[in-house]
């Protein structure tokens, strides 16, 4: 929640006055120039910063701990990057959805646009199911993973992608993509499954929507949480 502030301690007098969200440009830190965007990877309110080739890493870092200590800016490693990202939904690549997978299976069908007279895709896409596939999920369990088997009354359904326990929510979270789309007129979402944990052991679960809060994405445009 700090983070523009901390930016503005950082790079006094070059912060425009409206920086928003995916906003970028060039900055001078510590007397480096570094490329600053208003993203991330974590669904919160942060920065990305982007080097050059001749960039001293090791002064840049030891500037930002410097400028950080009155924000009480902490190191943290990539456990912590992950469980935000899952908590916020976002997708990876390859871990998460991948080549064998339709953007309508993954839920992001609003990404296409099949009123265009042609693409690459675009008659495969037309005979696609337009129905979703990947979804989140939520168990008691603190033992979840990728790779889990999901069961409906005893079958498998599906399987788990990127998991992690919540400490917001404090429960397992994360994502799985079920073999088939829900049949019509139904949802997989609300449904209360099973997923067999990493010990092995049947775990009960609910689908739900994504992201698992903050779904109007107010946290990374700096405004307070209204789920």
């Amino acid at each position: 929640p700090n983070a523009l502030k901390f930016l503005e301690a950082a790079a006094p007098g070059q912060i425009p006055e409206k920086f928003r969200y995916f906003d970028a440009g060039f900055f001078n830190l510590g007397g480096q120039e570094v490329l600053i965007s208003r993203t991330g990877w974590t669904n919160e309110m942060g920065i990305e910063i982007y080097g050059n080739a001749n960039l001293d890493h090791s002064k840049l870092w030891d500037f930002l701990f410097e400028i950080g200590s009155a924000f009480d800016l902490e190191r943290a490693g990539s456990a912590s990057l992950g469980l935000r990202r899952v908590e916020g939904g976002i997708l990876d690549y390859q871990s998460d959805i991948d080549l064998t997978m339709t953007p309508y299976d993954a839920g992001l069908g609003a990404f296409v646009d099949l009123s265009k007279e042609d693409f690459v895709g675009k008659s495969a896409l037309e005979k696609a199911s337009k129905e979703p596939r990947l979804f989140g999920y939520t168990t008691k369990s603190a033992k979840v993973n990728a790779g889990l088997s999901i069961f409906e009354d005893g079958q498998q359904v599906g399987h788990t992608r990127s998991s992690c326990w919540s400490p917001t929510l404090e429960r397992g979270v994360g994502y799985v993509v079920f073999d088939r789309p829900a049949d019509a007129g139904q949802s997989w979402v609300g449904r209360h499954l099973t997923v067999r944990d990493v010990d092995g052991v049947d775990q009960a679960c609910e689908i739900v929507t994504l992201p698992f809060f903050d779904k109007q994405k107010r946290l990374p445009r700096g405004l307070p949480i209204i789920d």
